[in-house]
């Protein structure tokens, strides 16, 4: 099964106002692998106030009952207690937002030679209606390249180690 790739990694934020930051600007750092299609990392994203949270994305490769292939892939914003302790103990930050929810979960399943299903679900913490619909936006964008990028790297091609 082929690694995930990192630089493939996308960033889960919008703004409310629809602003999304050029993934080549936003600092991820890679904090921990757990195993070669999973870690956590934390993402920064430049600006007048920081926008920062743990991202932890990960791909679950399968083989269904009825002997189809299928991939998850999930990537998730989290905290964790202690972490979210340590920031009400630190000086408080103005420069720096903290984001602690939201993410996207996609299923790609072999159909057949021709065909892969694909499932898409999403959510955060949206300000608005319209802010939602940025994030929408975001995320078919987001399942796009996703889809783009199984079939030249055979992500569905071979049954999990």
């Amino acid at each position: 099964m082929a690694k995930i790739p990192v630089d493939a990694v996308g960033v889960l934020y919008v703004a409310p106002d629809g602003s999304r930051p050029q993934r080549r600007l936003v600092n991820m750092q890679v904090l921990q692998e757990m195993n070669k299609n999973s870690f956590v990392m934390v993402c920064n994203i430049p600006d007048q106030t920081h926008i920062r949270y743990f991202q932890l994305p990960r791909q679950v490769p399968a083989t269904k009952a009825n002997g189809k292939l299928s991939s998850l892939y999930q990537m998730v914003i989290a905290d964790t207690p202690a972490n979210l302790l340590n920031h009400f103990a630190e000086q408080p930050q103005s420069d720096v937002e903290w984001i602690y929810e939201g993410g996207v979960c996609m299923k790609f399943t072999l159909v057949d030679e021709t065909t892969i299903d694909v499932s898409f679900d999403y959510w955060a913490p949206c300000e608005s209606e319209r802010h939602a619909q940025h994030y929408f936006a975001l995320w078919a964008e987001s399942a796009c390249q996703w889809s783009r990028l199984v079939v030249p790297l055979n992500l569905l091609g071979s049954a999990p180690d």
